[in-house]
């Protein structure tokens, strides 16, 4: 049973729940649904509950922090990412990634460069950014025994990696980042209109079970330049799971605001 039902909803109406259903509750109740009891034939009812979840988690967060509930009109002195690493004191923070094509060496030194400049220019104009540019790192795991290997076992390799305490917790977000072939060359073959991307995959995903009802993947392509503005905060930051942020009419992510700009919801930052 779902934990949570609208008064005179039954559980067969709030898994058939169209946009103009959920419409018609208390907008102040949505993020009580529960996404695991819908299904969601319609996505924009999808993306409206999801809306509503995120602005509340971020509500939360905000009153937990000892600010007000709703963001200034001004701009902050801290982006989020900014806050969160200072507040908890993170030595480091940011991402492993696994890099799983080993076929040229001078494309990978590369592919490395042009990364770390499309990482730094996604956090151009970040409050902040300054005071803790020295922590941020993303720690590449570059191991040829890693040559080819898929989502599956970049999860056992990144649970390997844990186990030998070799990070922190500022690095340890619930994804990690992969790179393959296909993210090498969203950013060295670059097509007009889409971003560089990586690959985030779910580190607690059970790649070798049977595939979630709802399509989840366990991994999905980020905009490199949204990685740690947009991604790390919500990820390290909040209670969200990585499963709660998949977007799969957005081919490649680049904020949780792209759900509440297609709905019209302001929730911009800043």
């Amino acid at each position: 049973m779902a934990t949570y039902l609208p008064p005179g909803w039954t559980a067969e109406q709030l898994e058939s729940a169209t946009l103009s259903d959920i419409q018609q509750l208390p907008p102040d109740t949505l993020h009580k649904l529960d996404l695991n009891y819908m299904s969601f034939a319609d996505n924009s009812a999808r993306d409206l509950v999801l809306t509503a979840q995120l602005t509340e988690s971020r509500r939360l967060e905000r009153i937990s922090l000892g600010l007000p509930p709703a963001p200034p009109k001004t701009k902050p002195e801290r982006d989020p990412y900014v806050q969160i690493v200072e507040d908890e004191r993170f030595m480091d923070f940011g991402y492993l990634c696994f890099r799983t094509t080993y076929a040229d060496d001078a494309r990978w030194e590369k592919w490395q460069e042009n990364f770390d400049a499309g990482l730094e220019g996604g956090l151009v104009g970040c409050a902040g950014r300054e005071r803790v540019a020295e922590r941020l790192m993303v720690i590449f795991v570059d191991d040829s025994d890693l040559d080819g290997v898929g989502f599956s076992d970049v999860a056992k390799a990144f649970a390997d990696v844990k186990e030998n305490g070799d990070f922190g917790p500022g690095l340890d977000v619930g994804m990690c980042l992969m790179l393959d072939e296909e993210v090498m060359a969203s950013l060295l073959e670059p097509v007009e209109g889409k971003d560089p991307w990586v690959w985030a995959v779910d580190v607690s995903y059970d790649f070798d079970g049977a595939q979630m009802e709802d399509g989840y993947p366990g991994r999905f392509k980020v905009a490199i330049d949204s990685l740690i503005s947009d991604l790390w905060p919500l990820l390290a930051g909040s209670s969200m799971q990585p499963k709660s942020l998949w977007q799969p009419e957005n081919s490649i992510w680049k904020s949780a605001i792209q759900i509440a700009e297609k709905l019209g919801i302001g929730t911009r930052r800043g």
